[in-house]
């Protein structure tokens, strides 16, 4: 029996976890470092005013790549955050 691809990825690492969502500049940031930025956000209303569609409390992000064990998994959620930050510093400057 042949095997077709020897390469799969197991699983997605996930990092980055955080509340409210990241701009697209965030997920062309991700993907130059081949992750991918998700913003979710978790159904019904968690702020008490019955919101129907998206809650504000209930928006989430995170980035996911390949899981690949360490040290590549820290190095891939080190060099997206780095470049997140470095690319918001560079934009909130006066």
């Amino acid at each position: 029996m042949k095997m077709k691809n020897t390469t799969q990825i197991m699983s997605e690492y996930m990092f980055g976890l955080g509340a409210g969502y990241f701009p697209k500049s965030a997920a062309v940031i991700a993907r130059k470092h081949g992750a991918v930025l998700v913003n979710h956000c978790d159904p019904g209303c968690r702020c008490g005013y019955g919101c129907t569609g998206d809650c504000p409390e209930c928006k989430r992000h995170w980035f996911e790549g390949p899981n690949r064990g360490e040290p590549f998994d820290g190095a891939l959620a080190r060099a997206v955050m780095s470049a997140i930050t470095k690319a918001t510093k560079q934009t909130s400057k006066p």
